[in-house]
């Protein structure tokens, strides 16, 4: 899967970017790691993914239609979504 991550900072908010539909849990997570105070998260942008849901890591083993759906493998797209991010943030001066 080709996920694209982006960010685009106005003043000191970070608008975050991904072209899938993100479980609600990774954005709270990204906001907990975030350096930014106000971090918001953009899903289905730029595109689509053609992932299917992009479920948590913690979802994995709940046999839901959104992770039995997804073309995803189990952690393979929590952790590159935020540490992407949030390398975008620091190379934006966050």
């Amino acid at each position: 899967m080709d996920l694209k991550v982006g960010l685009l900072r106005v003043g000191d908010s970070n608008f975050v970017s991904v072209n899938g539909e993100v479980y609600s849990k990774i954005a709270l997570k990204l906001k907990e790691a975030a350096p930014a105070n106000k971090t918001i998260i953009s899903t289905l942008s730029n595109g689509s993914a053609n992932s299917g849901y992009i479920y948590s890591d913690d979802a994995y083993s709940h046999l839901t239609f959104q992770v039995i759906g997804s073309r995803l493998k189990p952690g393979c797209a929590e952790g590159k979504i935020i540490e992407n991010a949030i390398e975008l943030m620091h190379k934006s001066g966050e």
